[in-house]
Order: structure tokens, then C-alpha cells, then sequence
């Protein structure tokens, strides 16, 4: 018994996951804000989108972004929906 009860006093439970924030990789160097809020907007409202651009690079990007949806839920649906999709 007293195993038992130290295993189980051991044992971690992990928080749920809230991730609010998508990572969008393989774009266009031209994509535009409006071009992917069009796109994701419709899985819930999004809060902030980060399109990085390369240092030096003159105004070019990496070809990725950041999209921050408000819920979660908005998240979950777009990752579910547009995972491995052509943009």
C-alpha cells in the first residue's frame, strides 16, 4: 500500500493545453495580412497575425506566420481543417 500511495503522489498532471497560436509554415514570400485573416478568419475571431521577414533581407519574408486566434477552440478548428493543405 505504501508504494501505491508514493506512485501516486508521484505522478504529474500536465495543465491542459490553451494554445491559442498556430504556426503557418511553407507560404508564399508575397502573402499579406489580409490573405491569411481571409483564410483562417473564418475557424474564430483572430487577435494578432506576425508575418517575420529576414534580417537583411530587404523586405522579404520567411515564408511563415503566427496566428493568434482569441479562443482556442478557433485554433483547434483551423489546425484541424487546413493541416497540410495548399494555401
Amino acid at each position: 500500500e505504501e508504494n501505491e500511495k508514493k506512485q501516486e503522489e508521484t505522478q504529474e498532471i500536465a495543465p491542459p493545453v490553451e494554445e491559442k497560436r498556430l504556426y503557418v509554415m511553407n507560404l508564399s514570400y508575397e502573402v499579406t495580412h489580409d490573405e491569411l485573416k481571409a483564410a483562417f478568419g473564418k475557424f474564430g475571431e483572430i487577435e494578432n497575425i506576425e508575418i517575420p521577414f529576414r534580417k537583411g533581407g530587404k523586405g522579404t519574408t520567411l515564408g511563415i506566420s503566427y496566428i493568434s486566434f482569441k479562443e482556442t477552440e478557433g485554433a483547434i478548428t483551423a489546425f484541424a481543417t487546413m493541416d497540410k493543405t495548399y494555401f
